[in-house]
């Protein structure tokens, strides 16, 4: 969550906020799609972290992979995360 959110230039607490504001949902949906992808944490364990329902998880994640298809910035933005894992 700190990768994600130095990336996104917010502090990792603020992924944890209430409310759907794009500011933060769409880091969430980003720490939930780099989650889902490597065996980092679970998105049981990133509910609990964030506060979040797991299946609002699991959709978001589902929601950025479609986005990330056509919007290469974005794309490229979740790439650069996740590459700070390997």
């Amino acid at each position: 969550m700190k990768k994600v959110g130095k990336q996104y230039k917010i502090k990792s607490d603020d992924l944890s906020c209430r409310g759907k504001q794009r500011k933060m949902s769409e880091p969430r949906s980003v720490a939930a799609y780099i989650v889902r992808e490597t065996d980092h944490l679970s998105l049981t364990e990133l509910g609990r972290k964030l506060k979040r329902d797991l299946s609002g998880l699991s959709r978001a994640a589902s929601r950025l992979d479609a986005r990330m298809r056509n919007d290469k910035m974005l794309f490229d933005r979740v790439r650069k995360i996740q590459e700070t894992f390997r």
